[in-house]
């Protein structure tokens, strides 16, 4: 994920596991920066949204050995995370999504909601297709849960790419 000036990594795996890390690469500098970790609340995890609105870096569900179902952010400014609790209505805790932000709405596509046995060589189950979440203000509840009709008939899938064009 990117805003003006960089480019956003958080967590993956390797071969020590699960990271909760977060850094940022500086095209424009060359560098790269290592921001703090999350913490216990946040556990290293793949397969998570990540998204920048606000001043801040959020995390959004992604896989810890199980499917989660909570968000995250880092306060740029205030250089720190924070949880957010979230309440009502929420998308199915998930993992292997897409996921982005364009001005109030966050568009979540697909996921997987179970994992398959074969890791990587095999799809897990997804049962949600593209779907538009309002988030109110980034903080509190979920609101406006609607699938949107425009996909209707998109094949369901992991393990794809996508893009965004601005």
């Amino acid at each position: 994920m990117a805003d003006d000036r960089r480019v956003y990594i958080f967590g993956g795996c390797g071969d020590s596991g699960r990271f909760n890390d977060l850094w940022a690469y500086d095209p424009v500098d060359g560098k790269w920066m290592e921001y703090p970790t999350g913490g216990g609340g946040l556990k290293g995890r793949g397969g998570q949204g990540l998204a920048v609105a606000q001043d801040k870096i959020w995390v959004v569900y992604g896989f810890t050995g199980m499917e989660m179902d909570d968000v995250h952010y880092f306060h740029l400014a205030q250089n720190k995370w924070s949880q957010v609790e979230t309440s009502g209505e929420k998308p199915t805790a998930k993992g292997v999504f897409f996921m982005c932000a364009i001005g109030k709405y966050v568009y979540i596509y697909g996921g997987e909601v179970d994992p398959s046995d074969l890791g990587h060589l095999g799809p897990g189950s997804s049962r949600e297709r593209f779907t538009r979440w309002t988030r109110r203000r980034w903080s509190g509840g979920w609101a406006g849960l609607r699938e949107s009709s425009w996909a209707e008939g998109l094949f369901l899938r992991t393990f794809y790419a996508i893009s965004l064009i601005k």
